[in-house]
């Protein structure tokens, strides 16, 4: 009794943490979907005897994100950014303790050290590999309720064998490589990395928790016919909840919007043409740094002047039609 009291706790957290992340950014088929889905791998856990750490973390509030976040652009990315960020923390930590250790001792420990880096990269990987394939394998009703912690136990055996064996391998054979790039790190450059990542992350939340993503989406959308489907639904999408957050007409701020693209596309694309044109004559890297700042701005900005000219055009129609 006292385990089920916890997996349905657990879940009620959840549903209440994700249905206020997700209210603005997914459909109610969306957010039903996904909580639908969230119900049946905690009843296939708490059936298995599977404890809900194993697949959403000690975080409920950052697993809920994570939930919101598959419904939204370049999952990709922004798992690679959490996992980045988990180990710039605990490196930083680690870097810590270890300038506690020499202060106090005053003997040089950093190159025994070197392997304590490795061996947090190493268990991060791990824990996130279990976690993924733990939430798969809860959601794959053809496996019956019994054969999963069976499942899971030997894949948290096989993974760590093989992990161990490829980490002892590797600093078997690359140590001195390893240990010459790891003595450069210090405390200082740890808490650097950290905060570096620390602000990305902060500044990756604040755009996908507006509508950004959304405007982007019908752009990037735009490229191809075959994602007529899902532009449709991004852009209704979009204008529904543009309209609820203000009453006013979308059109004017979106003409305006489009103005001020057109400009920065111009100025860009002279920009584009001046760094290639000097990059060719001197091979600068400062030339080639600034020249692809410019061309991925400018695939931005493109993605943008897609998004407006498709929201007016889909306004235009609705006008019509009304």
């Amino acid at each position: 009794m006292q385990e089920e009291t916890a997996y349905s706790k657990t879940l009620k957290e959840i549903t209440d943490l994700f249905q206020e992340e997700s209210a603005t950014l997914l459909t109610e088929e969306q957010i039903q979907d996904t909580l639908s889905s969230e119900q049946l791998r905690m009843e296939r856990a708490e059936a298995a005897g599977i404890p809900c750490r194993q697949w959403t973390g000690m975080n409920l509030q950052r697993y809920s994100k994570e939930l919101l976040r598959r419904h939204q652009l370049f999952f990709a990315g922004y798992t690679l950014l959490g996992f980045c960020t988990e180990v710039s923390c605990d490196l930083f930590f680690f870097y810590v303790i270890q300038w506690v250790l020499v202060s106090l001792t005053g003997q040089n420990i950093q190159k025994p050290l070197c392997v304590v880096p490795i061996l947090i990269f190493v268990f991060v990987l791990r824990k996130n590999m279990v976690a993924s394939y733990t939430r798969s394998l809860l959601a794959n009703t053809q496996l019956p309720s019994e054969t999963l912690s069976g499942r899971l136990m030997r894949f948290r055996i096989i993974s760590g064998a093989l992990l161990l064996g490829v980490t002892v391998l590797a600093l078997s054979l690359f140590w001195d490589k390893i240990c010459s790039v790891l003595l450069h790190m210090n405390l200082t450059n740890a808490f650097f990395i950290y905060v570096i990542m620390i602000m990305l992350y902060g500044i990756h939340n604040l755009i996908y928790t507006s509508h950004c993503i959304l405007f982007f989406s019908v752009g990037i959308f735009s490229v191809h016919k075959r994602f007529a489907d899902r532009k449709k639904s991004s852009m209704e999408w979009y204008i529904t909840q543009k309209k609820k957050h203000s009453p006013a007409s979308l059109r004017p701020h979106l003409v305006s919007m489009r103005v001020y693209i057109v400009l920065a596309l111009f100025i860009l694309v002279i920009l584009d043409i001046i760094c290639i044109i000097n990059y060719l004559k001197i091979l600068s890297l400062s030339i080639l740094i600034l020249g692809l700042s410019s061309l991925l701005l400018t695939v931005v900005f493109a993605v943008a002047f897609w998004g407006c000219q498709s929201l007016l055009s889909y306004l235009k129609k609705e006008d019509k039609s009304s």
